[in-house]
């Protein structure tokens, strides 16, 4: 994956935590992986998928890890997040040694 394609994918997850997400951490780990690309045998399939996780850190302490799903339709060059999901350490009864996980987005596909 190239590095412009690493900042898209970077830009994307973070235009997606600040419309969903209240928390501002003052640090933040990324890494994505390719899941998936188009096969040259089928023409018809433009889509390469990618996972990508992203860890929340306050007060120097993980907060929070998500799990994006994202499509780069490479016909339509457009790029958008197909499911979310959260991993909280900090909840609402305190922070927790093991992540809580909640699906927090699904957009299906069909």
């Amino acid at each position: 994956m190239s590095e412009e394609q690493r900042g898209v994918l970077i830009k994307i997850t973070n235009n997606w935590l600040q419309r969903y997400n209240s928390t501002e951490y003052e640090k933040q780990d990324f890494n994505c992986t390719i899941l998936s690309r188009p096969a040259s045998g089928f023409p018809d399939i433009t889509i390469r998928c990618y996972g990508c996780e992203l860890w929340g850190y306050s007060n120097s302490t993980l907060s929070d890890r998500y799990y994006f799903v994202i499509d780069d339709d490479l016909n339509a060059n457009k790029t958008k997040i197909r499911n979310v999901y959260r991993w909280a350490y900090q909840t609402p009864s305190g922070y927790q040694q093991r992540p809580v996980c909640e699906e927090v987005m699904t957009n299906v596909i069909g």
